[in-house]
């Protein structure tokens, strides 16, 4: 398959379910749709520098060993690269503000994600207990993200002192007394 640089997009579900081994995305392509080219046979894509979506599984269910994410990028869908289970390594560009969840599922192979620098993990921890977030931090993690006012103070009180805690999502007014002794960060405020 040969596509020509007139082509802007891919739509969804445009190439899915071939045996497609390799394609070349040119520059002139700025978003890759749903399951364009998933349940294939690639193990090599070259997607072009003007490409800022990929929607998703896009690339769903083939043998990829290694793909380039653009500089262009900005998001990364759900599921872009499920089950690509011979990827080994992804380098995330810096302008990249967007990987949706499970969006390399399954990619068993993966071993190694270059994240460039100036990008900060905020490891989102509501839901989930107090020591398992104690496992992150003796791994290195120090950012943590919660949700539950009451979650967050108990959590706060039960853990190193050192973790910077942020607080994400709805926040009543009349708890925001309560989250800002203890919040480095509070990214949304609701009345």
């Amino acid at each position: 398959v040969i596509i020509p640089d007139s082509v802007t997009s891919i739509g969804n579900h445009a190439f899915v379910s071939n045996q497609l081994t390799s394609i070349n995305i040119p520059n002139s392509v700025t978003s890759i749709g749903y399951e364009a080219f998933a349940h294939n046979q690639l193990t090599s894509v070259t997607i072009g520098n003007s490409v800022t979506t990929i929607d998703d599984y896009a690339f769903a269910h083939n043998q990829l060993t290694s793909v380039a994410i653009p500089n262009s990028a900005t998001s990364i869908g759900m599921y872009a690269f499920k089950g690509c289970s011979g990827l080994t390594n992804i380098d995330i560009p810096l302008g990249l503000t967007s990987i949706d969840h499970h969006a390399f599922e399954d990619c068993s192979s993966l071993a190694s994600i270059t994240i460039p620098d100036g990008v900060t993990l905020v490891a989102v921890s509501k839901f989930h207990p107090a020591e398992m977030i104690a496992e992150a931090y003796q791994c290195g993690q120090r950012i943590f993200a919660e949700s539950r006012e009451n979650e967050f103070r108990a959590k706060v009180e039960q853990l190193p002192q050192d973790i910077e805690w942020h607080f994400i999502g709805h926040l009543q007014t009349n708890k925001v007394k309560q989250v800002v002794p203890y919040a480095s960060m509070i990214q949304s405020i609701d009345s």
